[in-house]
């Protein structure tokens, strides 16, 4: 894993609410939920053009068991992968739209 993993301010709000809502439907899976988004963070950086280009420059990478998205940017010059949004696809569709 060469790229530098950044995040942009939304994502520890974005993060803290989805954690408080699973943990409040059931206690644990909201770590569940943080070891599945820290997987498939570590599966961006170790591939991190493999996912397809959804809008702008940006990728969209499906998380596995929970309907969420993570919207991100390589930056290859710099060696970064920018990670502009780790949200619910079905609560927040408009987010489609990246802001």
């Amino acid at each position: 894993m060469d790229y530098e993993i950044v995040f942009s301010s939304y994502v520890e709000t974005e993060m803290q609410e989805s954690y408080d809502w699973y943990e409040g439907k059931q206690p644990g899976l909201g770590e569940r939920f943080i070891d599945i988004i820290e997987s498939s963070v570590f599966a961006i950086a170790n591939h991190p053009e493999a996912f397809p280009i959804r809008i702008n420059n940006f990728r969209e990478y499906v998380v596995p068991k929970f309907p969420y998205l993570i919207v991100y940017e390589v930056v290859s010059g710099r060696k970064i992968i920018y990670i502009l949004h780790i949200f619910n696809s079905y609560l927040k569709p408009e987010r489609k739209r990246y802001i």
